[in-house]
């Protein structure tokens, strides 16, 4: 067994060094990069020797966390669902009592780590009391969305920042975008930890296979956008660089992956472009299976924390052009793994993408570049990072809950 973590033993005064801790993670958004996170942070912690359980809501997932989840059972994630909806509902004070019912029933544990907004308003009223730490990750909150109305964005800023003053002991940023956007909002410095995304490196990929499967030609260069078709991703802008670009290159095709509730707008917008016959729809494919087969992949996301697909666009060795929002400047160097345009600037998102699909050495050039940078962030460094998160968030809770004498404490020497 790993015993490179601190003592997390009920949150008791052990000696540092000799147990594994044992975890409760809870999540709402269970689908998406934010499930794919837990699944690999939970397969992480089971690798190490932690007792690992997961609360999460089966109202919005998808199958590639659901096969996650079932695989993780079968190495001893202990599971239980509760129906958490993502905006206020009538129904949280009864997550919140199931949740505290199974923290009683199932601990003590170490820490309780939620994920989203929802479950890290739920977990964390649900964990007081217990003698836990409590860590949240916010996945990009929910103040980053500029099409929010004001004043419901100053309710969920109110809701973030009270919880981050009185009921967390750390909170992961995903990017340092995002840690300085909290930091805007109200949220101690002092609680904040950054720990970006990371991913294993991928199998090797027959890419002239993908490519075949999607009905591509050899000669044809394809640029893709994955993501869930929600107003958070802008698909709409998407297809409408598409249709700017479809006249001038002819052996040019637009590949979207996914599904979502701006779906059938999408697909309107494509027929009065009159693009539609250069465009591929995949909704039965993860991201990762058909990211292969792009030479290049447009994300003109509204806001982001630090989005997956940047990451196995990375390690994909496949040039990036993306708006810039998040953590994306974080893993996306202008000009060198790709480009990084402007917020609203839909020409500099043509232009960009024009360049990648007319300068076939400059793609050559950035897919070398990307892969090695995608070396640097790994998966092993996003557990081992979450881990000394937990360390650090257990020690300050002991110190404060049980203050050294007087004569001992260097705060109080002198």
């Amino acid at each position: 067994m790993n015993t490179l973590r601190t003592g997390f033993a009920g949150g008791g005064l052990q000696s540092m060094g000799d147990t594994p801790p044992k975890v409760l993670i809870v999540l709402e958004a269970s689908g998406g990069g934010t499930g794919r996170h837990v699944v690999e942070l939970a397969e992480g912690l089971l690798t190490g020797g932690s007792e690992v359980h997961l609360i999460y809501s089966d109202l919005r997932t998808d199958q590639p966390f659901r096969d996650g989840v079932e695989g993780l059972q079968a190495r001893g994630l202990q599971v239980r669902r509760v129906p958490m909806r993502r905006e206020p509902h009538w129904s949280d004070p009864g997550c919140l009592v199931q949740i505290r019912r199974y923290i009683g029933r199932h601990g003590p544990f170490d820490v309780v780590h939620s994920h989203s907004s929802k479950a890290g308003a739920l977990a964390r009223v649900a964990a007081a009391g217990c003698d836990v730490a409590r860590i949240y990750t916010p996945h990009a909150m929910r103040t980053m969305d500029a099409t929010l109305h004001p004043a419901i964005r100053e309710v969920y800023r109110l809701i973030e920042v009270g919880l981050a003053r009185t009921a967390s002991d750390a909170i992961i940023a995903v990017s340092e975008f995002e840690r300085q956007h909290m930091i805007a909002q109200g949220v101690p410095a002092q609680q904040l930890h950054v720990v970006p995304n990371g991913i294993p490196q991928p199998p090797p990929v027959d890419r002239a296979g993908v490519r075949a499967s999607l009905g591509l030609g050899g000669d044809e260069t394809c640029i893709g956008f994955i993501g869930r078709l929600v107003p958070q991703k802008a698909p709409e802008r998407f297809v409408a660089a598409i249709a700017r670009l479809a006249a001038r290159n002819p052996r040019m095709r637009g590949v979207v992956v996914g599904t979502g509730p701006l779906q059938d707008d999408v697909h309107a917008r494509a027929r009065e472009a009159g693009i539609e016959e250069r465009m591929i729809w995949v909704t039965d494919r993860s991201g990762p299976d058909v990211l292969p087969a792009f030479d290049i992949l447009a994300m003109p996301s509204l806001y982001e924390g630090m989005p997956y697909v940047l990451l196995e666009a990375l390690a994909t060795g496949v040039p990036v052009v993306a708006t810039d929002v998040g953590g994306v400047t974080e893993a996306i160097e202008d000009r060198v793994t790709g480009f990084v345009v402007p917020q609203q600037s839909a020409d500099d998102l043509v232009q960009r993408l024009e360049m990648l699909v007319t300068d076939r050495t400059l793609r050559a050039s950035m897919a070398e570049s990307s892969f090695r940078k995608s070396l640097e962030m790994s998966l092993q460094r996003m557990v081992t990072q979450t881990l000394q998160v937990y360390r650090s968030a257990q020690r300050t809770r002991l110190r404060r809950d049980h203050p050294l004498p007087v004569g001992l404490d260097p705060r109080r020497a002198g």
